[in-house]
């Protein structure tokens, strides 16, 4: 089977190393989206640590598919297009690094978390508003506080109940909490996915939860913030329409 760099040779494609994934692209890509990526993975290289060999030969590319690739390698789509610039090429360049991640991972994790990015925006959020409405017994326990329920709502037997987003933001917390190495104590051998986490966030799996509870917490919506503005937009709607009435001759005033 060819390289990547080889199909793309073949296919007159432009191929560019970030890290240890090909940006394989049909013509060259736009600097700003290579500044990017490589921005999105220098950002998570430390933490990955002795685990990048397992994201060697691993092609991104914007307009390339799998199939013209011919490549037994993961291809993954950075969802960008030649007129995006800044900060759009920035958030694609995570979501792509962090889908790559993802990919790597062993299936049984996978499965877990049942697919998406580790870069997922907003992720404390949702988690937060999944745990205030699911159905599951556990997951509203641990919306309650009860960190032996957090943990059968994520990593226990009631996780398959919950959004993937909710699983990815623990792991996202457990990887941003363990540093340097922490992609690759995740992905060390271990009986379940909670002793992954504990490994990842080098700390037990309890203090792993309670800080992450906390962190939904203090990512929760603000309600109040939401009444007061439409509090606001009322006032200025009773205003307008009262203004308008009194230019009505028949609630002409005097």
């Amino acid at each position: 089977m060819r390289t990547a760099a080889a199909v793309a040779e073949v296919l007159h494609a432009d191929t560019i190393a970030v890290g240890p994934f090909l940006f394989v692209n049909r013509a060259a890509p736009p600097a700003a989206a290579v500044a990017a990526l490589r921005s999105a993975w220098e950002h998570r290289a430390p933490m990955v640590g002795d685990a990048v060999v397992r994201l060697h030969g691993v092609v991104i590319s914007m307009n390339l598919s799998a199939k013209e690739l011919e490549s037994t390698a993961p291809v993954h789509h950075y969802r960008a297009s030649a007129g995006q610039v800044g900060t759009e090429y920035e958030g694609a360049a995570e979501h792509v690094v962090g889908a790559a991640l993802v990919g790597a991972m062993p299936q049984d994790v996978q499965d877990w978390i049942g697919g998406g990015s580790l870069h997922t925006a907003d992720a404390f959020v949702w988690a937060y508003r999944d745990l205030a409405t699911s159905g599951s017994i556990a997951a509203r326990h641990c919306y309650a506080l009860d960190m032996e329920a957090c943990i059968l709502a994520v990593v226990g037997d009631a996780a398959s109940m919950m959004n993937p987003a909710t699983r990815i933001s623990l792991l996202q917390y457990a990887l941003e909490l363990g540093g340097s190495g922490a992609y690759a104590r995740f992905l060390e051998d271990a009986p379940d996915v909670g002793s992954r986490l504990a490994h990842a966030a080098d700390r037990p799996l309890d203090a792993l939860m309670t800080g992450w509870r906390s962190a939904l917490q203090d990512a929760r919506p603000r309600v109040h913030a939401g009444v007061a503005r439409a509090g606001l937009w009322t006032l200025l709607w009773l205003v307008a329409l009262g203004l308008l009435s009194m230019r009505s001759t028949r609630w002409r005033l005097g």
